[in-house]
């Protein structure tokens, strides 16, 4: 579709963007005064695996206070490309909602259930920004199933799952399996892996094949992040002029910093502040290159449409090119092409650039123009 041409100049922004993949591993196992969990906490073993493979996880074990870390998760989510999130442990639900039950959990209670609990809506809400590559795990102990009176029970509610978000239920066992055997290998098919065991079950988006991590990936390539020197070790005969080369040089957030810091009311002092600020905001690329192709207000409402009518929720017709719009246009490029894509752009007009994006994978690259019809 033409429009669907155009749409995918917007993905040209995640290169700028660098964003970085998220996952929320949680595994509670020894509770303190409910029934024990068998190999829960077992979960933790793939997390240096999905660390080596570009992933930012949160939550590594069930002690400590959980929430804190499933809120840093959320923070991270806006900026992730693919969110992986799997709970193993005490689930209860007044069969609307569920929760995952800390450590420390008391004996249920509707009014106090939530405190120190994980909100498994809270994680399908989060996760419905990255659809199509954003997979929920659950394993649980079935023997702890029972009522819990005041309207609660053990176990897993009905799910209201958003579009283009897998979930997958089963024994923890299972669960532990399918993070280290599949999610967390490269070339691990997700669907495959649940049709595979007999003790998971899979609903929401069930494609035909699901693979978070290209079979070629190469984990531990990461590049290191440059940083600037601390400004106490910056001597001083050094002029405010070669430290603003320097902080301009490394251009990150720690470093102009650094640079006010030192020199609150330096000459570079304003530009310094505009760089922090677009520095902070995470969509400041895609905007850029949104501005720049300079499409009129019926043009984005029809790629949204178009979106919308292949199945992508854009979250509104509006014209307007928020996170559901962009996680729309990715999600669509994932399936169009079967695996994460990167597009490089060829030239220096950038309204000009649909014509000169190219999809770039493990098996070579396929031009844009072949979305066209």
């Amino acid at each position: 579709m033409r429009h669907l041409l155009l749409s995918t100049v917007l993905i040209c922004a995640t290169s700028l963007a660098q964003a970085e993949d998220a996952a929320l591993i949680v595994g509670i196992s020894d509770y303190d005064t409910l029934r024990d969990v068998r190999g829960a906490g077992q979960v933790t073993d793939a997390v240096p695996s999905l660390q080596r493979l570009g992933f930012s996880v949160y939550g590594t074990g069930g002690s400590g206070d959980v929430q804190s870390q499933a809120n840093a998760f959320a923070n991270a989510a806006p900026n992730a490309d693919r969110l992986v999130v799997v709970l193993t442990g005490q689930f209860v639900t007044d069969g609307q909602r569920t929760w995952l039950l800390p450590a420390n959990a008391a004996t249920p209670a509707p009014f106090t259930l939530a405190n120190g609990a994980i909100s498994v809506e809270t994680v399908l809400t989060t996760m419905e920004q990255t659809p199509g590559a954003a997979v929920l795990v659950m394993g649980r102990d079935t023997r702890s199933d029972g009522d819990m009176g005041n309207g609660l029970r053990n176990g897993i509610g009905d799910l209201d799952i958003p579009s283009g978000v897998t979930v997958v239920q089963g024994s923890v066992a299972a669960a532990n399996d399918l993070l280290s055997r599949v999610i967390a290998t490269p070339g691990g098919d997700v669907i495959a892996g649940v049709r595979g065991s007999r003790d998971l079950t899979g609903s929401g988006f069930m494609p035909s094949g699901l693979v978070l991590i290209e079979a070629n990936a190469r984990p531990g390539l990461s590049r290191p992040i440059p940083s600037a020197p601390p400004v106490s070790t910056v001597p001083s005969s050094v002029t405010e002029a070669t430290v603003w080369d320097q902080t301009r040089a490394v251009d990150d957030q720690a470093a102009y910093t650094r640079y006010l810091d030192r020199y609150p009311d330096g000459p570079h002092a304003a530009a310094a502040v505009q760089r922090l600020t677009e520095l902070r905001d995470p969509n400041l690329a895609y905007r850029q290159v949104e501005d720049a192709l300079n499409l009129p207000l019926e043009a984005r409402r029809a790629i949204q449409r178009d979106l919308q009518v292949l199945g992508y929720d854009t979250r509104g017709i509006d014209g307007i090119f928020g996170p559901g719009t962009r996680a729309a246009v990715k999600s669509w490029a994932r399936q169009e092409w079967r695996r994460p894509v990167r597009l490089s752009c060829r030239g220096t007009d950038i309204a000009d650039r649909s014509a000169g994006c190219q999809s770039v994978g493990s098996t070579g690259s396929r031009s844009a123009d072949a979305a066209r019809g």
